[in-house]
């Protein structure tokens, strides 16, 4: 019985969580709707950009999770791992020549770097992934938006409907309390004996005669439905004025004046009516229609309606959030904390504080910084913009280690970046810009 509820918890949640998985030595990236990688799963997420770019098997020590996220429903989830993955495809099948992220900076635009460090450039897609994940979301947000304006406008449109039909059904009430139905009856019995009067389906006739036929029907119809509603209205004003007439009776008299006052000159009696709507009789025409439209609406209220409330990105490296221009204001960011091979559980708490986060985040980023220069060489293009940033870095590691052991002020508030970062609100300024959140073209240090 335990395994059957796990199963059925487990599929119940499939989508909600995303985890983020990046290769240590070529930034390669790999989604999975588990915590744990499926090695052919894996493996048929990674392009092939030359020799010796895809591994034969996937390697716990070469491959650590880097982010995940959590959304509030599944089926959020999911949807935001299709665009995630299509947005990979198309950063690595769609790059630009021109792109200065291929091209050395001291070289002929136009000329491509060789194939292996090209191979190198696209399979980096770390900071890509970031960029993606902050566009998704401000999609997701957007469309949140959207549903809101779309609700406001149909609530409106809705009430509209109601006080349109409200004043209709006093008007004929009104209509009939001056013998409307009579009238009603009388024509509609008129237009009966003129009908009869013309030949029938199986008699000759001309084509004005059907014509007539046809108009005359329309008119006897439309009558009879007057007629219903009319019936209709007549008792039910007069039950919804008696219900208004005992709720003024125990009306206090200020708020009496108060309403009065707001009537804006329409019939007193009239205003805070609330009249029962009416209902027509169905026929096979109407319920045709009605079916219609009622599955059109069904179909749109099975479109789910996305939101960022309640969306948390945890980091291995806060830093890395820095690769996004802009990230919704709804979205919560936190930490992993001390991880190895496998994402921890998305409810675990983070055992480390914000300050040894912030300075742990820090020092990794150096280490990786140091290992970019030792690979490539403090002369290559990608050295230089890496000893750059690690300057901006050490500096912003030496300013942090001095501002420790002061005490924040209770109720100061924080930046965005500060929630990022675990608590500082001062953020590293680096000489090489963050890469912006587009999803084209753009391959990272």
């Amino acid at each position: 019985m335990q395994t059957a509820e796990h199963f059925a918890r487990k599929a119940a949640e499939h989508g909600k969580n995303i985890f983020v998985y990046s290769n240590v030595r070529t930034n390669q990236v790999i989604y999975s709707l588990d915590k744990t990688l499926n090695n052919h799963a894996a493996l048929q997420q990674l392009p092939f950009a030359g020799k010796k770019t895809i591994p034969s098997h996937i390697r716990k020590d070469m491959w650590r999770p880097f982010l995940t996220v959590s959304f509030p429903h599944p089926a959020q989830g999911l949807a935001a791992y299709r665009k995630l993955r299509e947005y990979r495809k198309l950063h690595e099948v769609m790059w630009d020549s021109h792109n200065p992220h291929l091209t050395y900076a001291s070289s002929d635009p136009r000329k491509m770097p060789p194939k292996k460090d090209r191979s190198k450039l696209i399979m980096d897609q770390k900071a890509n992934t970031v960029a993606d994940l902050a566009a998704v979301l401000q999609t997701h947000e957007q469309m949140s938006i959207d549903r809101e304006n779309e609700d406001k406008a149909s609530e409106e449109q809705r009430r509209e409907e109601q006080e349109k039909a409200r004043r209709e059904l006093i008007l004929l009430a009104k209509e009939a309390d001056e013998g409307g139905i009579q009238k009603l009856e009388a024509h509609v019995a008129d237009l009966t004996s003129q009908l009869e009067a013309l030949p029938g389906p199986d008699m000759q006739r001309t084509s004005q005669q059907v014509d007539q036929r046809r108009q005359l029907r329309k008119r006897i119809h439309e009558s009879r439905q007057k007629l219903a509603k009319m019936s209709f209205a007549q008792p039910a004003v007069a039950s919804a004025r008696k219900d208004f007439a005992r709720t003024q009776e125990n009306m206090p008299a200020a708020a009496k004046r108060t309403w009065q006052e707001s009537a804006d000159g329409e019939p007193v009696v009239d205003v805070g009516l609330h009249i029962e709507f009416y209902e027509p009789d169905a026929n096979p025409t109407t319920m045709r229609k009605g079916r219609k439209r009622n599955e059109s609406a069904q179909r749109k209220e099975r479109v789910p309606a996305y939101t960022v409330d309640g969306v948390l990105v945890r980091w291995s490296n806060p830093l890395d959030a820095e690769y996004a221009e802009l990230w919704p204001s709804g979205v919560q960011h936190d930490v992993l904390g001390i991880i190895r091979h496998v994402a921890p559980e998305t409810d675990r708490r983070v055992v480390l504080s914000a300050d040894d986060r912030y300075m742990l985040g820090l020092e990794r980023e150096m280490a990786r910084l140091e290992r970019i220069i030792s690979q490539n060489g403090s002369k290559s293009w990608i050295g230089k913009s890496a000893a750059a940033r690690l300057e901006g870095l050490k500096t912003t590691h030496a300013d942090a280690s001095i501002e420790e052991e002061e005490i924040t002020e209770p109720g100061e508030e924080m930046s965005d970046a500060a929630e990022v970062t675990g608590g500082q609100d001062e953020r590293p300024q680096y000489d090489v810009p963050p890469q912006t959140a587009t999803p084209a073209q753009r391959v990272s240090l």
